[in-house]
């Protein structure tokens, strides 16, 4: 088995969900390597609506991991990393170290509530 492939292979076996930079997803589309459109379709047919909510979400420790693109990209972004061989950067280590083992959590809480008032309620 090539290097390659090895590393590929340890990539599809990780299943955590750590904090990731915004960022990255948007020098990687502006590198024109690829298109929105096939890298959308890359993680999973993902619509642009889902996308561009995501990116234009307040920045912030775990805004934006509730969406569908959060994850996606994130595994996207992981198996990138290590094909290329890059090690994790020291921020990053530090961001691992204090979300701890499950990393940011995939559910959002605004803090808005539905409140009925009136008659029947």
């Amino acid at each position: 088995m090539k290097a390659s492939d090895k590393k590929r292979k340890a990539t599809e076996q990780r299943t955590e969900v750590q904090g990731w930079n915004r960022a990255s997803q948007a020098v990687f589309l502006g590198e024109k390597l690829t298109t929105q459109a096939a890298f959308l379709r890359t993680l999973g047919n993902i619509n642009t609506n889902s996308l561009r909510s995501f990116m234009n979400l307040k920045r912030g420790a775990g805004s934006g991991a509730s969406n569908v693109v959060y994850r996606k990209a994130y595994v996207f972004f992981e198996k990138k990393r290590i094909l290329e061989g890059k090690k994790k950067t020291k921020k990053r280590q530090d961001h691992e170290a204090k979300q701890g083992s499950k990393g940011f959590s995939l559910r959002h809480d605004s803090g808005m509530r539905w409140v009925f008032v009136g008659k029947g309620f």
